[in-house]
């Protein structure tokens, strides 16, 4: 099967468009948080922050999605929830992307003369590698006890698709964030990608109804399209539908497909998007003393993207 050729950055569109969605967010928070932390929080209170905490060099590769949330017991105390996605393994520690992201936060609560709120940074991944998730002194080599406490002190919170099984997805009642795990969780693996996509594709009629319902449902077909083999036979698998469900999907299909129109737009954004990645990484290149793997983890890219981009330099 011949593959398309889109970046990573599909998948983080998908994310964020799903996490995005309030009924997303607290689907997620309500199953996956640990139950003690979960049952403190005023879901009343939960909205999404306008602002972005990826700062100006991240902002070239990173669009974090930010939902703050008071505490049902009183307290001043305002929780703000960074929802960080990842589709393969970084190869520095996280906890410096992170970490700026939290500094951000603060600064921003400053500038607006607020209490500090209290940044939970939570990472979903879904890479085909095994995340392996260690303290943050543990990165810095030959440190001894006494030194620790030099090194910044924090956690995340991580849901590891790869680690869950599917059936185990399937028995906690996660309704629509079902579907967009089982997505996310299939999509490096082309088989079961596509034998997933008949359940994936499906919503309950209630949600699809309401405007987030149709919005998820949107993103969900735009990302199998975009996620999918080019050969992939969408009509066996729309058969498999029900009819109501394959009516919706063929028509929203018609739609992306009418004379290229949407297909051209993301072209687009993808072409966009690889001229502003290549524009970070000079700058980068240029103006910092960093390794080439450390330019690719800042920058969202391949060690081999850098390399490429510093050889353009060096030609100038």
């Amino acid at each position: 099967m011949a593959k398309r050729t889109y970046s990573r950055h599909h998948h983080d569109a998908y994310f964020k468009g799903a996490f995005s969605l309030r009924s997303v967010v607290v689907i997620y928070l309500k199953k996956f948080l640990p139950p003690e932390i979960a049952r403190q929080l005023d879901f009343d209170t939960l909205q999404k922050s306008s602002d972005s905490f990826v700062g100006r060099w991240l902002k070239a590769s990173y669009s974090d999605v930010v939902w703050t949330c008071l505490m049902n017991d009183g307290s001043p105390l305002r929780l703000c929830f960074i929802f960080e996605h990842k589709s393969v393994k970084p190869s520095v520690p996280i906890f410096v992307q992170l970490l700026q992201y939290m500094l951000n936060v603060w600064k921003s609560d400053l500038r607006q003369k607020k209490s500090l709120s209290l940044p939970i940074p939570i990472v979903v991944y879904h890479g085909a590698e095994a995340w392996e998730h260690r303290p943050f002194w543990s990165y810095f080599e030959g440190i001894s006890e006494k030194l620790k406490r030099f090194v910044p002190q924090f956690d995340y919170h991580l849901t590891d698709l790869a680690a869950f099984e599917v059936e185990r997805l399937r028995g906690q009642n996660l309704e629509h964030l079902l579907n967009v795990f089982l997505a996310l969780k299939t999509v490096h693996d082309k088989k079961s990608f596509l034998q997933s996509a008949p359940e994936f594709l499906i919503f309950a009629e209630e949600f699809l109804i309401q405007e987030e319902g149709n919005d998820l449902f949107e993103m969900t077909i735009s990302y199998f399209g975009q996620s999918s083999p080019e050969d992939t036979s969408l009509d066996q698998i729309l058969n498999t539908l029900p009819d109501k469900i394959q009516s919706r999907t063929m028509s929203l299909i018609d739609k992306i497909r009418r004379e290229g129109k949407l297909e051209g737009k993301l072209e687009g954004k993808l072409e966009g998007k690889l001229e502003a990645n290549k524009q970070f990484v000079a700058s980068l290149l240029q103006n910092t003393d960093w390794s080439d793997e450390q330019i690719a983890f800042i920058a969202g890219v391949t060690q081999e993207f850098v390399r490429q981009i510093k050889a353009d330099i060096q030609k100038k």
